[in-house]
């Protein structure tokens, strides 16, 4: 009997091993999120025009010094589809005054007002020309991003951002996204 249920072990253990070593999610993947290919975003409008828009996207980062002399880091996000229905570009700004190192992880939200030129802020800048949406561009009111991840080659995180046009029309995106570090040409 002790041979028999020896056997049984081994089998079972044998059995089950490879599923251990297979079946590991990510810790930064939660559950219900989308994994995404590089370079791609996914986000969702909600309004008047509810759309998914969906493109590539890169990233670049920047330390500058200020006209006041201090040290300021720059990340910014450029997202694009030309496809000629779904055609729209979205652009992101994120700033931290004082520091003098790439931006790491964090959330960055949309300052109330931007004083002075768009270099000297802290917090995002935005914006979004959306073909379907009309020919005037909409601004960065309110919301945040959140950067998960910043590393050589790669960036990822999400962002939830309310915008406005010069007529008044808003427009609410949220969603995630993954870029590629841009290349330098």
């Amino acid at each position: 009997m002790p041979q028999i249920f020896m056997k049984s072990l081994r089998l079972a253990i044998w059995f089950f091993l490879p599923f251990a070593f297979t079946s590991y999610n990510s810790p930064d993947v939660r559950k219900g999120e989308s994994v995404f290919v590089e370079g791609r975003y996914n986000l969702r409008t909600s309004g008047n025009q509810p759309m998914l828009l969906q493109g590539t996207i890169v990233f670049s980062s920047a330390i500058g010094i200020s006209s006041k002399g201090k040290a300021f880091s720059t990340i910014k996000l450029d997202l694009e589809n030309n496809e000629n229905e779904k055609a729209h570009s979205l652009g992101f700004l994120i700033s931290k005054q004082n520091w003098n190192e790439e931006l790491k992880r964090g959330n960055y939200k949309v300052p109330v007002k931007i004083d002075g030129f768009i270099k000297n802020f802290e917090g995002v800048f935005g914006f979004a020309n959306i073909k379907e949406m009309g020919e005037l561009p909409f601004f960065a009111e309110n919301g945040k991003i959140n950067i998960s991840y910043v590393g050589p080659k790669m960036l990822y995180g999400n962002l939830e951002v309310k915008l406005e046009n010069s007529e008044g029309k808003q427009l609410n995106i949220r969603g995630d996204f993954t870029a590629i570090r841009k290349t330098i040409e």
